[in-house]
């Protein structure tokens, strides 16, 4: 970047910083006298308003990166379209098979590394009720199977963020699967029919009649799925009579559409008999075939080459930790474990002899199973109460790293990567829950009490050093350290009353907010995205 770009890009940064920071003033100001006069939603509007600040400068101090979901090129969409629609696969020649692969080739440019499948799906029946080859292209559709970029199919986010960028793998359904007849025995009713009140099943209003039995008649049949106008000598009788009601229904819309409705469930009925017959594919053995061909299909000719580094500790006290921890912990290979932590009071210097035991372990499945999933894997185990010997949390390492992006950094080497304004929104709602909890009164005179008072002296040390621009301490000292002991050991009377403890930490907080919105520069607002991504990849040892 070049010196005048840079000079620009600060002075962005700075303004950026001023728009922020003043309406995080006025935004706290709202919070504190609570508008007793004015619009109800204008705390609402304020929060909005924050968040989309802060979004101007993330991206203004380029930590705005984070998972991208694919995005195709619509120049060739149009044509594509009409290409879809002019067509039948009975109609496909060479020509027109290379005119479509040029146009969706265009259209994944970029977003993809390789283009897998792409077919044209018509509905038979739809095509089998029309008069003239043109009606035939009401339903048309193509799907294409793509390969994502590995920054996305194994991003460190969750699967709710996935599901919502990919289509669904139930494209993957194979015939003979329960799950594949289930489908086409429920799609085969559910776009025609719905219960009533009284609970029979009757015809809806608005149904067009398209989807009858005829995937799954073929399948009990012992026949290849219906899939052209070249497979009606296949349908039985009962089809072939729904089939002559639907062309007089696309036809004339005078004709009766329960009369086909009763056709529908009559047919339906005949096929559930059956059903009990049907021998299905083993899932597991169909999910062991898919496995294979995705693994294969995203190394792409790569070799997995995992992580080597681990524990520092020798081998059999690593698995001398695993044993102690137990459970789904200790049944995993000792070449899963990246880390192992007591956490807690532990990890701080703040524990007493009553303390508990609480273990942190952060591992990593074995990349093959992860490239193998056909659907989300458990990703953490956590063994918690006050009946437990010592309570662990065990956190997959895509899991660990969405912690990371979400502000926990108390377990990370690089800390000072993710120091960021989220890292200390984070700290901010663990100190403002325990405030709650101790509004409650919930755990009034017992140690979770004195817990809920020295963690939020502590998180509000934390905050100071960020502030500063130096790392939250992992192990609390000096002063901050002999005042929370005190809590932790001495009786809460006298200065150390419960009143006198909430008056303290509440004016220690709210002097804390008000440092926070009075400051001239902020930290950059996400976590370094890239390098945890990376981070993880490598991990999964498919890094190219």
């Amino acid at each position: 970047m070049e010196m005048k770009e840079v000079e620009e890009t600060e002075e962005l940064v700075t303004i950026a910083t001023k728009a922020v920071q003043s309406h995080e003033k006025l935004h706290l100001h709202l919070k504190r006298n609570r508008l007793k006069n004015g619009p109800k939603d204008v705390l609402m509007k304020s929060i909005q308003t924050l968040d989309n600040l802060r979004e101007i400068k993330a991206t203004a101090d380029g930590s705005i990166a984070g998972f991208e979901t694919p995005q195709i090129q619509d120049g060739c969409l149009v044509e594509l379209k009409q290409l879809t629609l002019m067509n039948i696969p009975s109609s496909v020649t060479e020509e027109t098979k290379t005119k479509f692969q040029k146009l969706i080739f265009e259209t994944f440019k970029g977003s993809c590394k390789k283009i897998l499948c792409a077919v044209l799906v018509t509905c038979p029946w739809y095509e089998m009720t029309q008069k003239e080859r043109g009606e035939q292209a009401r339903h048309n559709t193509v799907y294409v199977i793509y390969m994502s970029n590995d920054e996305q199919s194994m991003a460190p986010v969750n699967q709710h963020v996935l599901d919502e960028a990919f289509v669904s793998d139930q494209l993957l359904y194979s015939v003979g699967v329960r799950g594949f007849v289930e489908a086409c025995k429920g799609q085969s009713v559910a776009g025609i029919g719905k219960k009533g009140k009284d609970g029979k099943f009757k015809v809806k209003d608005t149904t067009t009649c398209q989807q009858l039995m005829q995937h799954l008649q073929n399948l009990l049949d012992k026949l290849p799925p219906f899939s052209s106008s070249s497979s009606e000598d296949l349908i039985p009788e009962k089809g072939k009579k729904g089939l002559e009601l639907l062309k007089l229904l696309y036809q004339n819309t005078d004709v009766s559409k329960k009369d086909i409705f009763e056709v529908l469930t009559s047919w339906r009925d005949d096929v559930m008999t059956q059903i009990n017959e049907i021998k299905f594919t083993n899932g597991q053995e169909f999910e062991s075939i898919v496995g294979k061909w995705q693994m294969e299909t995203r190394l792409y000719g790569r070799k997995i080459t995992p992580l080597k580094t681990g524990l520092s500790d020798d081998h059999s006290k690593l698995c001398s930790l695993m044993t102690e921890i137990g459970g789904p912990v200790n049944k995993m290979e000792p070449e899963q474990i990246i880390l192992i932590a007591r956490a807690g009071s532990h990890m701080y210097g703040l524990s007493t002899p009553e303390s508990d035991v609480d273990y942190v372990v952060i591992y990593a499945e074995p990349t093959e199973t992860v490239l193998c999933a056909c659907k989300p894997f458990k990703d953490n185990y956590e063994s918690r109460g006050p009946t437990k010997p010592f309570e662990y949390g065990a956190y997959e390492a895509r899991l660990f790293c969405e912690m990371l992006l979400k502000g926990s950094v108390n377990l990370c080497k690089e800390k000072e990567k993710f120091l960021t304004e989220r890292t200390i929104q984070q700290y901010l709602g663990l100190i403002r829950n325990n405030f709650n909890m101790l509004d409650s009164e919930k755990h009034k005179g017992c140690p979770k009490d004195r817990k809920l008072f020295y963690q939020i002296f502590h998180k509000i040390n934390c905050v100071e050093q960020i502030m500063k621009g130096k790392l939250p301490p992992v192990k609390c000292e000096g002063e901050t350290r002999e005042f929370i002991m005190k809590i932790r050991k001495d009786p809460l009377e006298g200065p150390l009353s419960r009143e006198n403890l909430y008056k303290i930490a509440k004016d220690k907080f709210d002097k804390l907010l008000d440092d926070l919105v009075s400051r001239e520069k902020r930290l950059k607002e996400n976590m370094d995205y890239t390098y945890v991504t990376n981070w993880l990849l490598s991990v999964r040892g498919i890094c190219d």
